[in-house]
This record gives structure tokens, C-alpha cells and sequence, in this order.
């Protein structure tokens, strides 16, 4: 009867091998048709409908037009959903009883529609999205009260392996629990035979009331500490858990002394001499510290400049201002900074944006300093200050190779990054990498052998050079601060009178500068001003033909528009070198003169080719296609003047 059933509901009653195996792939989830809207479709109705022809059938969403098909063929991908069609969460009747509920009405969110469907069969409320990071649905998201609401987030077995889920999951949590959400994060357990599975997997091999007991259990509010029978004084857990915390997110230990995780392989080594007496046995304290009921456990990491070490099961990696600030005099560093940076708004801006680092801790910068000069000049001295007050735990010294290394643990929980010695970022690859260093917000934390995580991101940064071009910087640059120390170094002993004064109390006089220092007209998001050193680095870094788009736009008859090929004859009209790709060509003109690109113009005896704007940007930029074709018919560019 259910193979009837679908054939039923389908266009296309004759696809009985699509209809076999759509029952098929259902039943495993323990669902039928009747749970839902399934309708079968062959590979011409998918082709009809923009994708590829394969077989499948289409999982019509709740409530309005959405849907995906969930293909048959055993290819990837398992899933496709028209071209622009967004996402939406797939919402059950349970589901979107328990949304429209009370705001302490529990909820499950899923990856997949058959496992919160089989979740909700079972009496689980849950959500299903299209894809681990296809939750940022406003239809979904807005209408629903999540203030104190409970949310798991339930992830397969395979979770902690799983990098890119591991990140979207944090992403997820954190917007959730910005509005307000109690969220935890779950991941399924794998089988007997260590097989993945998912949630429906779970709901099929264990039970239903195995999985709600499960789901329950985590639900419960834990605090930061264990709620397992109470340690003894001399139950040595109470030692494990001054050293060692369990993070949940991450699925690993984390050692508090040397602030990053353990692999179970890497601290059962560590570990391996050092046995514990448990019921009248020794055991190897990693096996004693995992199996406790009363182990120390946290649910995620955070590096938080200024907030609690703890705060609702997130432990913050912060390790505080080492110094107490007291009024004292600061001459001599007053003498050395006016000297340094001799124009006043210039050193004005070098000062609010340090200052800014102690009075508004958690705000990251969005610009990052960078200071040149001749070695010996006290680029570094005035970091080493400002480490003095920041604290070590808080700084990190970095190479240029650091900067664009994929192991980043070393400097990632830290509120000051200096980079030392940047010798000349030739690449607009590596270069691209650490402008968005400056500004992102979110870090993904790896270190060899060790397990990834995603962490905030808040750290400012210096870097220090003594080359001529150290950075590239385009004209439209707004994240880097330029200076140039003055080329001649004062005397010896008053960089060593300098530096004596900072050890012996002048740091904790400069702090207090610092934390009362006006900044009402500082904000941590202010575009970097522009100084004659960076005018000068962005003039070194063109490359000649950005040189040469300067210099044509510069002239009274360069007309607004030009296609590629126009540009690429101006350029070179005797076709002496290899010619520009139309990507670096349209690509130099927004960079260089932060110009418009349409895509799609018509011309006469051309079709529709790609033209850019050099002039009237803005204007181009919202005008339609017909009026970029009737202006470049009626001023076509002068190629043999340009």
C-alpha cells in the first residue's frame, strides 16, 4: 500500500525504480509518506525545474513554495534547491507548535528534514535545516521568542572530526545566544560498531525513549563545574580539575597551564607514569579524570578582554592587566612620542588607538599600526612598553611567516599581536590574508596534532619594518595606520633612560594616561587616516598599469565608460606584452579608482560585453544597462589619443 501510495502522489505513475527507492531511503529513517509532503520526480522534471538530471524526490516545505529534491542515484550532491531560492528551516507540526510556544519551550535543531521529522514522530520537538550553516533565515528566525528558550543543537556522531561543522555549530550558537537562547551543543553517539550515524540512525538503532532520555538529560542546565557526587578532600579529581577542563564544543581536554588541547593519545603519554587509586586500584589518571562523574567540564572557549573568567559554561582565556595604574609623570615618554611622531594629529590617532586598548578592552580595532624606520630607531622599545602594561600572557611576537601560517595557536588568544620585522608582502594573496586579520571577527584556532576550534576574535595589531615597502597598500586602503620614525635616533642613553623609567613605575603612571585619556572623538571603527608614508607605500605598491589607470583617468578627455579590450589597447597599442586578463583588468579599475563594473551591455554588432566606469562611479553604478549602451555608443573611448 505505501508504494501505491506514492505512485499516487506522484506526476509520473510509471517511475516504479524511483519510487522503490524512495521508500527505501525513507524506511531507513523509519518515516513513510504519510509524515509528510513527498512527491516523486524524474530527471526531466528536475532538469524542468534548473537542475541536473537525476532522479529524486521533492521535499515540499511547510507552510509555503519552498522545497528541495533528495536525489536517489547514490551521487553527490544528495540535495539540490533552485539558484537563489535562500534557505528555510523545515518546521514539522511539533515543531512549529513548540516555535509558536512559550519561550521556555524546549527545542531540537537538526541538520537534515528526515531527521527532525523522525525526531518529531518520536515527540522531540525539532527543527531541520538545508545544510550546517543554512540557519540565517529572517522568515525563521525573527518571528520566534528566544529569550531563555532551551536549544540543542544535535550534530552527528562524526562531529568533533568534522572541522567546518565544528565552526558553523559555534557560528549558530553564538547567534542564538546573542537573542538570548540557552544553547548546548549534542552530538549524536556513534554505534556499537563505530559506525557515524544521525539522528534518525539513533532513533531506529536505540529507541525512542532511549533518545529522549538522552535529549533530556542535555537539556538540563548544568553549571560550569560538575553536579556528580561531591569530590572528598582527598579524592584526587579535585587536582585534575585545577589543571585539566573537558570542552564540550570541542569534544577534548584542555590544559589550563599550557593553554591549549590534548589529544587523548597525546595526554595518556603525558600521563602514563601517574596512576591514581580508584576502588582499590590504580588507574592512569586520564582514564580517571574522562570517567569521573564529578570531572570539570566547560561548554566552549572564549577570549574576552575584561569579562569574567567564567561566564554560563564559556571559559574566557583572559588573563587580566598585570599592572595597577597610579598618576605619575610621563615626560619622558611624552618627550619620546612627540619626537617620534612630530604632527600632532597623527600622534593624536597613535595615542586614542592604544588608550583605546585599556579602556575599551573587548572592542577590536579596526585598523592595525604600522611603523617603519631604521633599526635601533625604538620601534620595538615602544612596543615593549606597551607590553609591559598589556602583560606577556596578553602579547605575542610574530614573524611574517606566522601571519600567514595556518597554525595560529600560539597568538590567538592575545590582546596585542606585534609583528615583527615584516620585510615586504609581495603577494596580493598573503597580503588579502592579513588585512582580514585585522578586521575579522571570528578565528579558527589550529595547532598541529591538536583539535581546531573557532574562537572571537579581538586582537589588535603593530607591525614593525625597517624596509622601504614592507606592506602593499591600495589607494582605497582603510585599515592600516602608516608612520615613519624620524631617521636619525636620539642618543643611546635615553632609549636606556627610557626603558629604566618603564620598569621602575612609569608603566603604571603611563596606564593611568591611558585610561584617562579623553576619546569621545575616537572610535575603534574609524578609517585609518591617511599620513605621507602611506601615500608614498601606496604609490610604490601599483603595478604599472594601476599606474597607468591613475594617469588615464587623470586626463580632461578620458570618457566614463570602457570595455576590456578598450583599456587593454590604451595600455599596450602595439600589443608588445601578454595581455591582461579581463579580471585583473576590471579588478585594478575598482581597486585603483573604485570603479563600477556592469556586467551585461549591449552593443551593436558586439553583443553584450563587460564595461567599467572611470569616472561618475556612483552614477554607474545605479543607472541600467540601456543607459551604460546609449553613453558608450555616443562616446566611445579615443584609442588613438589615449
Amino acid at each position: 500500500m505505501e508504494k501505491e501510495a506514492i505512485l499516487k502522489k506522484s506526476k509520473n505513475s510509471q517511475q516504479t525504480d524511483i519510487a522503490d527507492r524512495a521508500l527505501a531511503d525513507l524506511s531507513r529513517s523509519g518515516l513513510s509518506l504519510s509524515d509528510a509532503e513527498f512527491y516523486l520526480v524524474t530527471p526531466t522534471e528536475v532538469r524542468e525545474m534548473g537542475g541536473p538530471d537525476r532522479p529524486g524526490y521533492l521535499i515540499a516545505y511547510p507552510g509555503g513554495s519552498f522545497f528541495r529534491v533528495r536525489f536517489l542515484d547514490g551521487a553527490t550532491p544528495r540535495y539540490w534547491q533552485p539558484v537563489g531560492s535562500g534557505c528555510r528551516w523545515y518546521t514539522p507540526e511539533l515543531a512549529s507548535a513548540t516555535l509558536a510556544g512559550r519561550s521556555e519551550d524546549a527545542l531540537v535543531i537538526t541538520e537534515g528534514e528526515k531527521k527532525a521529522l523522525r525526531a518529531c514522530k518520536a515527540g522531540i520537538p525539532t527543527v531541520g535545516i538545508g545544510g550546517v550553516d543554512n540557519w540565517r533565515s529572517p522568515e525563521d528566525l525573527e518571528p520566534v521568542s528566544w529569550n531563555k528558550r532551551r536549544v540543542l543543537l544535535v550534530y552527528d556522531s562524526d562531529y568533533d572530526a568534522n572541522v567546518r561543522v565544528r565552526e558553523a555549530a559555534t557560528r549558530f550558537s553564538r547567534h542564538l545566544s546573542e537573542r538570548g537562547a540557552t544553547v548546548r551543543i549534542f552530538t549524536v553517539p556513534q554505534s556499537n560498531l563505530g559506525a557515524k550515524r544521525g539522528l534518525d540512525d539513533w532513533l531506529e538503532q536505540d529507541g525512542d525513549e532511549a533518545v529522549r532520555s538522552a535529549l533530556l538529560e542535555a537539556w538540563t542546565p548544568t553549571p560550569s563545574t560538575p553536579t556528580g557526587a561531591t569530590p572528598s578532600e582527598e579524592d584526587p579529581i579535585k587536582g585534575l580539575n585545577e589543571r585539566m577542563i573537558y570542552i564540550r564544543d570541542v569534544g577534548a581536554v584542555f590544559d589550563v597551564e599550557s593553554g591549549r588541547f590534548f589529544r587523548s593519545a597525546e595526554w595518556m603519554e603525558r600521563t602514563a607514569n601517574q596512576l591514581i587509586g580508584s576502588g582499590g586500584k590504580s588507574v592512569p589518571a586520564y582514564k580517571y579524570f574522562i570517567s569521573h562523574p564529578g570531572r570539570r567540564e566547560m561548554t566552549s572557549l572564549a577570549y574576552r578582554p575584561g569579562a569574567p573568567r567564567e561566564t554560563d559554561g564559556v571559559l574566557n582565556l583572559w588573563k587580566g592587566f598585570p599592572l595597577t595604574p597610579h598618576p605619575g609623570d610621563t615626560s619622558l615618554f611624552d618627550e619620546f612620542i612627540e619626537w617620534a611622531i612630530p604632527d600632532d594629529e597623527e600622534r593624536k590617532f597613535l595615542l586614542d588607538w592604544c588608550a583605546g586598548l585599556f579602556q575599551r578592552p573587548s572592542e577590536k580595532p579596526h585598523t592595525a599600526i604600522l611603523i617603519m624606520g631604521i633599526e635601533g630607531i625604538g620601534k620595538s622599545l615602544l612596543c615593549e612598553i606597551l607590553e609591559r602594561l598589556i602583560g606577556p600572557d596578553n602579547t605575542a611576537w610574530v614573524s611574517e611567516q606566522d601571519l600567514t601560517s595556518r597554525f595560529n595557536q600560539r597568538w590567538t588568544h592575545k590582546h596585542l599581536v606585534v609583528g615583527e620585522e615584516i620585510t615586504g608582502v609581495d603577494s596580493r594573496r598573503e597580503m588579502d590574508r592579513i588585512k582580514a586579520l585585522i578586521t575579522q571577527k571570528i578565528q579558527t584556532v589550529e595547532e598541529k596534532f591538536s583539535p581546531s576550534y573557532v574562537i572571537e576574535d579581538s586582537r589588535a595589531y603593530i607591525f614593525l619594518s625597517n624596509h622601504a615597502l614592507p606592506l602593499m597598500l591600495s589607494d582605497s586602503d582603510r585599515r592600516f595606520f602608516a608612520i615613519e620614525f624620524p631617521r636619525v635616533p636620539k642618543p643611546p642613553a635615553f632609549y636606556r633612560q627610557l626603558a629604566a623609567w618603564a620598569k621602575n613605575g612609569g608603566a603604571s603612571a603611563l596606564m593611568n594616561m591611558f585610561l584617562t585619556r579623553d576619546l569621545s572623538t575616537h572610535s575603534s571603527k574609524d578609517r585609518a587616516p591617511s599620513t605621507q608614508t602611506k601615500k608614498a607605500l601606496q604609490a610604490e605598491s601599483r603595478s604599472d598599469f594601476e599606474l597607468f589607470l591613475k594617469e588615464l583617468a587623470s586626463r580632461p578627455d578620458c570618457v566614463d565608460l570602457w570595455t576590456a579590450e578598450d583599456l587593454r589597447l590604451a595600455y599596450d597599442p602595439l600589443r608588445t606584452q601578454r595581455p591582461l586578463s579581463s579580471r585583473v583588468i576590471f579588478g585594478s579599475v575598482r581597486l585603483v579608482l573604485s570603479g563600477s563594473v556592469h556586467p551585461q551591455v549591449w552593443l551593436a554588432g558586439r553583443g553584450n560585453v563587460v564595461m567599467a566606469s572611470l569616472h561618475n562611479n556612483e552614477k554607474w553604478a545605479k543607472a541600467p544597462s540601456g543607459d551604460w549602451s546609449a553613453y558608450y555608443s555616443a562616446h566611445p573611448p579615443k584609442l588613438g589619443t589615449a
